[in-house]
C-alpha cells in the first residue's frame, strides 16, 4: 500500500512539474503566421530531437541484440529474443527516418512547396 501511494505521489509531482509552466503561462509562444513558420519554429526542433533519440536507442538496441545473439548458446528461445530485439531496432530506425521527414511532409501537404525542410 505504501509503495502504491509513493508511486502515485511521485507521478502527481511529475505531472505538476510538467504542467505548472503552462498553468502560469510562463512559456513564450512563437508568433506563427503561416505553415512555413509553424514547421520551422515548432515541428523542426521537435522532430530533430526525436530523430536523435531514436538513433541513440537504435544503437543501444543493436548492441543489446548482438549481445543476445552471442550469448544465446544456440537456444531457440534466446535466438528468437535476439531476433525480436533486432526487429524492434529496425522499426526504431524507420520511425527515426520518418520523424526526420515529417516537417517536409507537412509543408508539402499544406502547399508551401517544401521550402520548410529542416
Amino acid at each position: 500500500m505504501r509503495k502504491k501511494t509513493a508511486i502515485a505521489a511521485l507521478s502527481l509531482l511529475m505531472l505538476i512539474m510538467v504542467f505548472a509552466p503552462l498553468a502560469a503561462d510562463a512559456q513564450t509562444r512563437p508568433k506563427i503566421r503561416n505553415v512555413d513558420e509553424l514547421v520551422n519554429k515548432v515541428l523542426c526542433p521537435v522532430f530533430k530531437w526525436m530523430f536523435v533519440f531514436f538513433i541513440v536507442i537504435s544503437i543501444i538496441m543493436i548492441i543489446w541484440s548482438a549481445y543476445l545473439f552471442l550469448f544465446s548458446g544456440g537456444e531457440t528461445e534466446h535466438v528468437s529474443d535476439a531476433r525480436r530485439a533486432l526487429l524492434y531496432t529496425v522499426i526504431a530506425i524507420a520511425v527515426a527516418i520518418l520523424a526526420r521527414n515529417i516537417p517536409l511532409i507537412v509543408s508539402n501537404f499544406f502547399g508551401s512547396g517544401g521550402s520548410a525542410a529542416c
